[in-house]
């Protein structure tokens, strides 16, 4: 299996989480899809879906790749293949 390489690997990815109740993400890259028991993301290290309960995007800017979900964190996942879903993002403009 051969692995695609990240839109741009120089945008710094890093995580964090507090107390599984809000996530931190840098490095993102687009939104593909959201709502409130999972939040797709393309990030500058592959996809990533945040998988929880009642969760809303708090802060998001694609400009600067910053991202805040609050809700109840119970998973979070990569995968290094693109997602297939329209980004958020053409479907809004």
């Amino acid at each position: 299996m051969k692995n695609e390489m990240p839109k741009n690997p120089n945008i710094p990815h890093n995580v964090i989480i507090e107390g599984r109740e809000k996530i931190s993400i840098s490095g993102v890259l687009d939104v593909e899809s959201f709502d409130e028991n999972e939040i797709l993301l393309e990030t500058s290290c592959g996809s990533m879906a945040v998988i929880g309960e009642d969760m809303r995007v708090d802060k998001l800017s694609i400009e600067t790749g910053d991202t805040v979900i609050e809700g109840r964190i119970v998973c979070i996942e990569y995968n290094d293949k693109k997602t297939s879903r329209q980004s958020l993002w053409s479907k809004l403009f």
